[in-house]
């Protein structure tokens, strides 16, 4: 009994990851009954209509402004009769939540958590999210729903991340790549929805109050960040 114990204790960090992994297990198994949808087919004969790189402009100039949302809305794995592919996207949307999670905690706590744990709570965060998406059928398993209200979460986080870690100075690589990754995801993020956008001049305004009243020696990006999420 007191191995079996002292076997727990040792190894209880990987123990509890596998627990972890087993309870997305589930959400990953369903996923085999995805099948398209409503939008999904309306998107894809847009596609094969007009080609994709046509359509994703006359639907940015005659419908909707939502740049980033038409450059992966239009990608509908439908347009091809990819039906495989089309069931892999709830599995892929789920690893990459976690592996978003696992990138931003890196980035905030690698230095205060050992590697194990902020997977861990990675995977913890990741199931949480699964759980409490009001419909899941629509925000995880059903591709428009992805794209619309899931994706843009990813970049809007990497964003949020990598702006409080390089205020940290915890950069990837180097400042310059560093900065751009970052304004990159605060763009994309807001090509996606208004929501997204509000959110970010939120950030960056609060950012920005921050730099001037603490004298951090941010201001210049954050005034060069409000400029472009207003642009």
């Amino acid at each position: 009994m007191k191995k079996i114990l002292s076997f727990i204790e040792i190894h209880k960090e990987k123990m509890l990851g596998l627990i972890l992994v087993f309870s997305l297990f589930p959400f990953l198994l369903i996923s085999i009954y995805t099948n398209p949808i409503a939008d999904d087919f309306t998107y894809s004969a847009i596609v094969n209509d007009n080609g994709y790189w046509k359509s994703v402009i006359d639907q940015y100039f005659t419908w909707g402004g939502r740049y980033s949302t038409n450059l992966f809305t239009l990608l509908n794995p439908t347009a091809s009769k990819s039906f495989l592919v089309y069931k892999l996207i709830p599995i892929v949307a789920i690893v990459a939540t976690f592996g978003v999670f696992f990138i931003v905690l890196r980035l905030l706590l690698k230095r205060i958590v050992h590697t194990i744990s902020l997977l861990n709570i990675s995977l913890l965060l990741s199931i949480l999210f699964l759980y409490q998406v009001p419909i899941i059928s629509e925000g995880i398993y059903w591709y428009t729903g992805v794209i619309g209200c899931h994706l843009c979460g990813w970049f809007e986080l990497m964003f949020i991340g990598m702006l409080i870690s390089y205020c940290r100075k915890n950069l990837i690589v180097n400042r310059p790549i560093h900065i751009s990754v970052m304004i990159l995801s605060m763009v994309i993020a807001i090509g996606f929805n208004e929501v997204m956008l509000m959110i970010n001049l939120m950030v960056v305004s609060c950012f920005m109050w921050i730099s001037f009243k603490q004298e951090k020696g941010f201001k210049k990006l954050s005034v060069f960040l409000l400029v472009i999420a207003f642009a």
